[in-house]
């Protein structure tokens, strides 16, 4: 018996189906045609002066128009905001108008623009030994439709936004011809302005041809298409195989198999096998059944194990006439209940969302090495899956996750509403090039058909009736849209408690937010008291397939000003420019660094909670962030723990974001964040094991430490077996907290000794009674008018004003910004969360770190910002908000200063009742009062009556 040998770490074979293909990548002629006359001046017969390198985008090698206010974005109306500052009409922005200095806030800024149409030329020779045939001539990734002429004769058109635009040249002559090529990328069919794949939000509406360009002389017999089934129970992979006989004689041969095992720590030996063909004349299919041996190497993302198939079509005298080759993994995917199933072990999707964001180029990297790069990053912050959000990503995008064991969701290129008949071809028939180029891939393990705006239910069904023929991969609709039956598992951030569609008041949601616009009210951070036990069983139960979280956690961190040195290619962010000279007006620019840390720690809370919720809720399918790293279009929303160009930000590294986003995460239930000294300490411990195995004799260990990191009490237990799955009970805990140090900041951290698996938590620890503070010295009052005539007098004034009466209405200030300022409409905070320095002496009996926590959430939840733009620049807020990145004013909740002979303390924050039934709220005052009887509250800023005025409005009684 013949057999094929392959060490393991071999990559032999991939892509050589193009060995033997005329590489057309290089210097091509070139010529824009904004007025798109070329083809009524027949410009394909003619040759174009100007030449550009292909593979590429006119934009990107400095073609195409300069930006300016009348650019033609494909998303053309940028912002519809009616308490936003808009760039297209506020006069601040008219410094940024001018062609010398036009700068663009709301998504990164091209170099270049362009739309319409661009005409490619090429000359290519013809060998003898090559004449007579028919060739292949493709083109990998266009922007969108190509038409392609050769010497002066029109071949044909293509669209595809996701497949390559293949063309047949047929009995081509020997010697030179001319090739040319006319790339349109205005909107050929309305897919949606804001879909990622043709929008100028993220990879920008390029024009061009970015990947492959090859010219292959086809064979009288070829194998054209090979799609692979493996079964896992069966040890078997059926085979489907497309061949053309181009000649006019049928032949009788055989197909020759080899297979080959790679990318695993594993060597295999698998015996060549034979089967007899007979191909007709034309088209024919044929399909094996392929035996792999009596071990099955599975495909996962723990063990990413990878099958090479080599397919040789020979004749009777032994000659190869045809080879094709192509890569598969063995893996069964499924749903069981609400659950996720991999290889038979419950699998949790742990998401991020690809929204095509390529800032050196504008469009996707082709290359399997930069694929690779990206996913490793991905997953050393614990992500399994790359949800694709309205497009398809190349052939490169897939290979380099069937290397790297990363789960992707690949969708149809739309969001938009399909309603009308050429939308729905449109669609229908770029889904069944994306299942057809990639389906083999095992990384390609989810489907969909676009983002949010929904599809007609009985076009939805259709669909799904047709994808399901090809069981490789489970299928969903819309994400976030109407939920239909067809579909194997929904993406929602809520499920209607009756019928289908989602309504606001009739819905259980999946994550912290709901609704659109986002306003305080509809988020979980501004209407429950921070704990941590959250979950979302309900809808998960209700729906019983497995629900997937739209979409999640979008809380904006201030941007790194430096980083503006790493945008070397076709797009820049200008709007840092922009809150550089905002930043410097306010003098604020010296705090930049403070504001990125102090934002993204408390950012990072914001994500541990979120991810927590969904990992504790028993039975749930799992979640996409929106996202890992920056978003930079849509009115920059800079939500990522990692930059758009995917670099740390710092604040948090990749270890300390995997404890609470990983394969085997440990959980705590707490009530409550804040406790007091007359309290037992009360919490469960869970886990999700999400692992290839279940846990044996699993020792965890758990410890709480005081904010000087000492230990203060800790325990231990033993599970004999902890099973796959989430929400898993092991442990409740009850500590007494009468000899708690109080007020003070406690960590309980939990670990599963002999691993890295590990997590914590923050809490605080209150004095059960304050004492009270003798502030007769101090006059505490809510008028304005009144604290500024006894604070002349020379009076000690805390003036905490009414929340009517602190000018600028901008939302309370606990939370942080949900995705943007401009696209939210103010949205439901306008602030990224405190500064403060914790050794200022109002601190001195009040626990905190420089950022915001969740103890603040009593302080902040209902207080409003002032905006302090006003004041002059060297007086800084003790209790500072870091504002939206856009605006960068100067902002607080508490300031100081001088007023005539008197001092004046200013509390946005409502510290006038000493009987508020918040410990938080009663220890914040007595702090607060008591550093204003002491000697070191002594304001170094005077203020005059008019700039307290155009903070307060003193009309209002």
């Amino acid at each position: 018996m013949k057999y094929f040998f392959c060490f393991a770490t071999t990559i032999l074979w991939i892509n050589l189906n193009l060995s033997c293909a005329e590489n057309l990548t290089g210097k091509w002629q070139f010529k824009l045609d904004p007025e798109k006359k070329g083809i009524t001046e027949s410009w394909f017969n003619t040759t174009f002066e100007e030449s550009i390198v292909l593979p590429g985008s006119l934009q990107n090698r400095g073609f195409g128009n300069d930006i300016d206010v009348n650019t033609p974005w494909v998303t053309q109306q940028s912002v519809n905001a009616t308490n936003y500052d808009s760039w297209f009409t506020h006069p601040n922005y008219d410094k940024y108008k001018s062609s010398d200095n036009f700068k663009f806030p709301y998504w990164l800024q091209p170099k270049k623009h362009y739309i319409g149409w661009a005409w490619y030329q090429k000359e290519f020779e013809v060998s003898e030994s090559d004449a007579e045939n028919d060739f292949e001539l493709l083109f990998e990734r266009c922007h969108w439709e190509t038409t392609v002429w050769l010497d002066g004769n029109q071949i044909g058109t293509n669209n595809s936004l996701s497949a390559p635009h293949r063309y047949t040249l047929k009995n081509l002559k020997e010697g030179k011809h001319s090739l040319v090529v006319l790339v349109d990328n205005s909107i050929k069919i309305n897919v949606g302005v804001n879909a990622h794949s043709v929008s100028d939000h993220t990879q920008t509406n390029w024009n061009g041809i970015i990947g492959k360009i090859s010219l292959k002389p086809n064979a009288l017999h070829e194998i054209k298409l090979v799609d692979v089934f493996p079964s896992v129970k069966d040890k078997t992979a059926k085979t489907l195989i497309t061949f053309e006989n181009s000649s006019d004689k049928e032949l009788k041969g055989k197909i020759r198999v080899e297979i080959a095992l790679y990318n695993s720590d594993q060597n295999a030996l698998f015996p060549i096998q034979e089967f007899d063909v007979n191909l007709l004349e034309g088209k024919s299919d044929k399909e094996l059944n392929l035996q792999l041996g009596e071990k099955i190497y599975l495909w996962d993302e723990f063990n990413p194990n990878l099958y090479h198939l080599k397919l040789s079509l020979i004749d009777s005298d032994d000659q190869i006439l045809a080879q094709k080759e192509t890569t598969f993994g063995c893996r069964d995917i499924k749903t069981e209940g609400t659950q996720f199933k991999i290889n038979g072990r419950p699998m949790f999707v742990r998401g991020n969302l690809d929204c095509c964001v390529f800032p050196d180029t504008g469009y996707p990297d082709m290359d399997v090495e930069s694929w690779r790069k990206i996913y490793r990053t991905q997953k050393e912050y614990g992500i399994n899956t790359v949800r694709f959000h309205s497009w398809c990503p190349p052939e490169a995008a897939f290979t380099a996750a069937d290397i790297e064991g990363m789960y992707l969701q690949a969708e149809n290129v739309v969001w938009v509403w399909a309603a009308t008949q050429d939308q729905k071809d449109f669609i229908r028939d770029e889904a069944r090039r994306i299942l057809t180029e990639y389906g083999n891939h095992p990384s390609f393990v989810f489907f969909g058909y676009g983002n949010e705006a929904g599809v007609p239910t009985e076009f939805m069904e259709e669909l799904f009736a047709e994808w399901k023929k090809d069981s490789r991969r489970l299928y969903t609709g819309a994400a976030n849209a109407n939920i239909t039956d067809g579909a194997d598992y929904s993406i929602a951030l809520a499920y209607p408690k009756k019928g289908k569609n989602r309504h606001r008041n009739d819905s259980l949601r999946l994550r912290y937010q709901e609704g659109w616009p986002p306003l305080p009210q509809n988020n979980y951070l501004n209407t429950l008291e921070p704990s941590t036990n959250i979950d979302y069983r309900k809808p998960t139960n209700l729906y019983g397939k497995p629900l997937i979280a739209h979409e999640t956690v979008q809380r904006c961190t201030y941007p790194d000003l430096g980083r503006r040195k790493n945008y070397k290619g076709l797009l820049f962010p200008s709007y840092l420019d922009i809150a550089e000279d905002q930043l410097k007006e306010n003098g604020l620019l010296e705090q930049v660094d403070n504001f990125i840390q102090a934002s993204g720690k408390w950012q990072v809370q914001l994500f541990k909670e979120e991810i927590e919720s969904q990992l504790r809720t028993p039975g749930m399918g799992g979640f996409h962030l929106l996202s890992l790293n920056d978003f930079p279009g849509q009115g920059a929303a800079l939500v990522g723990v990692v930059d758009a160009n995917w670099n740390s930000k710092e604040y948090v590294t990749a270890a300390q974001f995997k404890r609470f986003c990983n394969d085997v995460v440990p959980l705590f239930r707490m009530k409550k964040r804040v406790w007091q000294n007359n309290e037992q300490f009360t919490g469960s411990f869970e886990i999700a094991n999400f692992s290839n195995t279940e846990l044996k004799d699993a020792r965890f260990k758990w410890i709480i430490k005081n904010a000087e990191g000492l230990v203060v009490h800790s325990g231990e237990f033993i599970r004999p077996i902890v099973n796959l799955g989430n929400g898993i009970h092991l442990e409740d805990i009850n500590v007494d907290l009468s000899s708690f140090q109080s007020p003070a900041k406690y960590n309980l951290e939990i670990q599963l000794e002999g691993t890295s698996y590990i997590n914590d938590w923050d809490f605080w620890v209150f004095p059960d009674k304050v004492s009270n503070v003798d502030s007769k010295e101090i006059l505490i009052t809510a008028e304005l008018n009144e604290a500024i005539s006894k604070a002349k007098a020379g009076k000690k004034v805390l003036l905490v004003p009414d929340e009517k009466n602190i000018k600028g209405n901008l939302p309370p200030c606990f939370s942080t910004i949900y995705w943007n300022v401009p696209w939210t409409n103010v949205g439901e905070s306008s602030t990224m969360g405190i500064l403060v320095n914790p050794k200022h002496e109002l601190f001195n009996q009040f626990p905190t770190d420089f950022y915001s926590n969740w103890h603040w959430y009593d302080l902040l939840v209902k207080t409003r910002p002032m905006i302090l733009d006003d004041l002059p620049k060297n007086l800084m807020p003790i209790v500072q908000l870091i504002d939206d990145y856009h605006q960068n004013r100067k902002l607080g909740v508490v300031f100081e200063a001088k007023i005539g002979k008197g001092k004046i303390l200013v509390s946005s924050i409502d510290v006038r009742d000493d009987t508020t039934g918040s410990p938080v709220v009663n220890q914040f005052r007595k702090s607060l009062l008591e550093y204003m009887q002491s000697n070191t509250f002594d304001p170094a800023i005077e203020l005059e009556d008019w700039q307290l005025q155009k903070i307060i409005d003193s009309s209002q009684p």
